[in-house]
């Protein structure tokens, strides 16, 4: 083999290396928002990536209102005979005390062992005047709808 050949072929098995190891795995917690008003909903989602693992039981989430959830999906896919996998579990909750709270974790049953994760805080504002915040950050105002101006008919008798 010449040297450029050398060269393309260990550089093509460092980059299939490196995409074998790139594959994220954990358990991520997502939150629509890291700071809100109190009286205003926000999404808490736990996502399990690329882990042999279930959620045995969800978290107590005593501090908040739940208005909807545990709601789960899963994803499964197969690229190039790469598999990967994510499992969500989602809540909707309200917020309707102020404090900075922990989030709790969720517990897993896994196979795995010295799985961490990453703490996450939720931080809750007073509202002295009641604003109302969207579920997600990034959401915009919905458009308020024109309303059509209402005429009197004149009504005629045959």
């Amino acid at each position: 083999m010449s040297g450029m050949k050398k060269f393309v072929f260990v550089l093509f098995i460092v980059f299939s290396m490196n995409s074998l190891f790139s594959q994220d795995k954990g358990l991520e917690i997502i939150l629509s928002q890291d700071t809100i008003l109190v009286g205003n909903r926000f999404e808490l989602s736990y996502k399990i990536k690329n882990l042999d693992a279930r959620i045995k039981e969800t978290p107590e989430l005593l501090n908040f209102k739940l208005l909807s959830g545990p709601n789960q999906s899963s994803q499964m896919s197969i690229l190039n005979g790469e598999m990967s996998r994510e499992i969500s579990l989602s809540f909707i909750l309200l917020a309707e005390e102020e404090g900075v709270y922990e989030l709790p974790m969720p517990i897993l049953e896994s196979n795995e062992e010295g799985l961490e994760f990453e703490k996450k805080y939720l931080v809750v504002l007073p509202n002295p005047d009641n604003i109302r915040q969207p579920l997600h950050k990034d959401d915009k105002e919905l458009p308020t709808v024109p309303q059509k101006k209402k005429t009197k008919r004149k009504l005629y008798r045959i």
